[in-house]
């Protein structure tokens, strides 16, 4: 007799059941992005193949002064996906007017590791990180 599989996320096992019994076989990308897959992800953005997080950061650079003129003193800086938040230290660099930095990630320990080292590295801002799947409804306070 086979125990049922202990399982802590009972909305991956519902996704994985149901993308096995598709053709192709298929998982939402969403469940990669735990703590070793967005570290991986960090690093494939790093290889010269991968273009778009410099070409990003370029227009990023370009165009941050400009950006930063249209945040309110005291503004919020709201990030979906916010990852490492490596491209968002340009925008604060140049918009120091920012209160408050909320990063939304779907992985937790990665996003609460990169959360501390932008509060250690800006003291003048709160960081509020928020794990969420931003593909759905965030339900962010509309404090922000």
């Amino acid at each position: 007799m086979l125990d049922k599989p202990i399982v802590k996320n009972e909305a991956l096992l519902s996704a994985a059941l149901d993308g096995l019994q598709r053709t192709p076989k298929e998982l939402p990308s969403r469940w990669f992005y735990d703590t070793e897959g967005s570290r991986l992800f960090e690093e494939i953005t790093q290889l010269p193949e991968y273009y778009p997080s410099r070409t990003e950061t370029q227009i990023l650079r370009s165009n941050a002064g400009e950006l930063a003129t249209s945040i309110a003193s005291g503004g919020a800086l709201v990030e979906l996906g916010s990852g490492s938040s490596v491209k968002t230290r340009i925008l604060l660099d140049a918009a120091r007017q920012v209160s408050r930095y909320v990063p939304v990630d779907i992985a937790d320990d990665f996003l609460q590791q990169s959360s501390s080292s932008l509060a250690t590295e800006y003291p003048h801002l709160t960081v509020q990180p928020v794990v969420a799947d931003f593909t759905g409804l965030l339900g962010l306070s509309k404090d922000l």
